[in-house]
């Protein structure tokens, strides 16, 4: 389970479909690890809604994907990326990761 601390979301594979309310300011890091059987490779996490969630950083090492964000303005935004087989026949279909963000003023 994905939890705010103070100005601080950190989020993982376990948390696909989350759909989290945090403070504009909030600073998201996002790191998605590498699946091994079979080797499988993340996209780099985007987000839907630069506006409300604009990216900091990110990068992709060895199948492993790893970004990080800032609440900006109030609204919803999805960041989202996907694990892909890196051959044809070598395991399931692609698998989709998404995480809702609602990003609400400071109170």
């Amino acid at each position: 389970v994905a939890v705010v601390r103070g100005q601080k979301l950190a989020l993982a594979a376990i948390n696909n479909g989350a759909v989290i309310t945090v403070p504009v300011g909030t600073e998201i890091s996002v790191n998605l690890a590498a699946w091994v059987s079979p080797p499988y490779s993340w996209t780099t996490v985007t987000s839907d809604n630069p506006q409300t969630i604009r990216a900091r950083t990110a990068s992709q090492e060895t199948g492993s994907s790893a970004a990080s964000f800032t609440a900006v303005a109030t609204g919803t935004a999805i960041l989202s990326a996907t694990n892909n087989p890196n051959c044809l026949d070598c395991g399931p279909p692609s698998e989709h990761w998404q995480v809702t963000l609602h990003v609400v003023s400071r109170g």
